[in-house]
């Protein structure tokens, strides 16, 4: 099992009130790796984060992971978040939301990999922010490592 934690103390100003406030950062993540799954655990806290509409704000966020390999070269994934998100000194709002998705992938041959996957985020807090978004997608990637490696 592999455990990481950091934080910090960080220091705020705005410019639109020219206001400032002290805070902290800090990640916390716990991942417990097996032969073919993994799963992880994580929090976290940001004092000053962006909230995406212009304004300071202190944020929270937590989620979890999970990963297994049914097959040799057959991976599927799920993830899920929630979030809430304070402003400061520009704003009472407070914004909260949900994120998840879902990811499969095939490995073709050694450079070449085919996935797809779903989506799902929901927002709320503010008539103007609320949004919920569903999407499904596919993917070609190109595995190439040895590419940027320099031979002399």
């Amino acid at each position: 099992m592999e455990i990481a934690f950091e934080a910090g103390p960080t220091r705020v100003a705005s410019s639109r009130s020219g206001k400032g406030y002290w805070g902290y950062t800090g990640n916390f993540r716990m991942t417990k790796s097996m032969e073919r799954t993994q799963a992880s655990l994580f929090a976290s806290h940001r004092s000053g984060d962006s909230s995406g509409v212009g304004y300071v704000s202190d944020t929270e966020r937590g989620g979890i992971g999970f990963s297994f390999q049914p097959l040799r070269r057959l991976n599927v994934a799920f993830n899920s978040s929630a979030y809430r998100s304070r402003q400061r000194h520009d704003s009472p709002l407070t914004v909260w939301g949900v994120d998840g998705g879902a990811q499969i992938s095939w490995l073709l041959s050694r450079y070449l990999r085919l996935g797809g996957g779903a989506s799902y985020r929901r927002i709320e807090g503010h008539q103007a922010l609320d949004r919920e978004y569903k999407q499904f997608y596919g993917s070609i990637n190109l595995l190439a490592p040895d590419f940027w490696n320099i031979q002399r």
